[in-house]
């Protein structure tokens, strides 16, 4: 699903997310998934990205970004990595 071709029609969940969040500087919105946050991505709302990798590698399933339309090529700074004794890492990057 791409928000580009009419945000308010088919993104209205994560436009009206979008607008309640940037009201209020300071306040963080954390969203998961892959619907809501492609769609905010979309949109140009997030500013920070932060993912969990796991130690396994699944055969099939929905891509992390999927259905993401980048108007340009998107570049983030490592600002954060924890390591978990289960293998995953936790990682945090910002838009630069």
């Amino acid at each position: 699903m791409s928000c580009s071709s009419d945000p308010e029609a088919t993104c209205a969940p994560a436009a009206a997310l979008g607008r309640e969040g940037t009201q209020e500087q300071g306040k963080n919105i954390l969203v998961g998934g892959v619907d809501v946050p492609s769609q905010l991505i979309d949109l140009g709302l997030v500013d920070e990205y932060r993912f969990v990798v796991g130690p396994i590698i699944a055969g099939e399933g929905r891509r992390l970004l999927e259905g993401v339309s980048l108007q340009e090529r998107l570049q983030l700074k490592l600002v954060e990595s924890k390591t978990f004794k289960s293998g995953c890492v936790a990682l945090r990057y910002l838009k630069q």
